[in-house]
C-alpha cells in the first residue's frame, strides 16, 4: 500500500481514479487472454471485446456448446446491450 501524501486533505486522499479496466477469460482447462482498456470500460466496449475473444477462446479449447458463461453483477454485464448479446449468441449464462 502506498503511503499517503501528507500535503493532501483526508478527502483528497480517499479519491482513487481507475486508469485501466479489463476482462479475463478462464476455464478449468486453461487461462485465456486478459484484455485491458485504457480508462473505464463501457457496456459496448465489453460486448466488442467479448465478440472478438469469447468464441475464439471456446473454439480453441474445443468446448463446443459445453460451457456456461459466469458473470458478476457489474452494470456492463447486466445492461440491456449485454443481455441482448448473450441471448442473440445463444450463450448460456450463470447469474
Amino acid at each position: 500500500m502506498r503511503p499517503q501524501d501528507p500535503s493532501k486533505t483526508r478527502e483528497e486522499s480517499k479519491t482513487v481514479r481507475r486508469k485501466y479496466d479489463g476482462i479475463g477469460l478462464f476455464s478449468s482447462k486453461a487461462v485465456g487472454e486478459i484484455v485491458m482498456t485504457n480508462g473505464k470500460m463501457t457496456a459496448s466496449m465489453n460486448i466488442d471485446i467479448m465478440s472478438k475473444n469469447l468464441k475464439k477462446y471456446i473454439r480453441n479449447l474445443n468446448m463446443g456448446r459445453l460451457y456456461i458463461f459466469q458473470r458478476d453483477n457489474d452494470p456492463k454485464n447486466t445492461s440491456k446491450i449485454g443481455q441482448d448479446y448473450f441471448s442473440k449468441n445463444k450463450i448460456k449464462v450463470l447469474d
